[in-house]
């Protein structure tokens, strides 16, 4: 058995984002959606090798097959990459349960239209299980404001996690 993860360290203007497995971070900057990891699996090294195309990555064998996670004999080191933060961004931390069944663009425009973070969980997560929710999904937002570095409000830093 493992797990994945995906985690952000936040401390002023940057955040420190850490992976393993296909679980994401994305960064929602002036209302573009940046992905700023990339999945541990095999249909990425598919993708980067030019044997799929992205239109066959959903109905692909391989698809959730993880080759770094949490639990595996040897001790995985999680890709990093550190992100400057400015006023107003948004971070999107969540599971493939919901990347799996909503693409990008509709990711982008909840986080873009909806700004409270909790009812935005709540739509995604509602999305992905209209979707087929097949496998859990959790989503977290974290909230830049201008008054203070991160707001960590219980309104602002919403976890939801739905298995149907």
């Amino acid at each position: 058995m493992g797990t994945t993860v995906v985690l952000a360290l936040i401390r002023g203007r940057s955040a420190l984002v850490a992976h393993l497995g296909d679980s994401r971070a994305y960064l929602l900057h002036s209302d573009e959606l940046r992905q700023l990891t990339r999945d541990h699996s095999i249909v990425q090294i598919l993708l980067d090798h030019g044997e799929i195309t992205a239109d066959e990555v959903a109905d692909h064998p391989g698809r959730g097959q993880i080759t770094m996670f949490i639990g595996m004999e040897s001790d995985p080191l999680p890709d990093v990459c550190i992100v400057d933060l400015h006023d107003a961004d948004r971070l999107l931390l969540c599971t493939d349960g919901l990347t799996n069944l909503l693409p990008e663009p509709a990711i982008g425009d909840v986080l873009a239209r909806e700004h409270r973070a909790g009812e935005a969980c709540r739509q995604l997560v509602d999305a992905a299980n209209a979707a087929g929710g097949a496998d859990n999904v959790t989503v977290m937002i974290i909230d830049l404001t201008e008054k203070a570095d991160v707001s960590l409000r219980p309104s602002q830093l919403i976890l939801e996690e739905c298995c149907p």
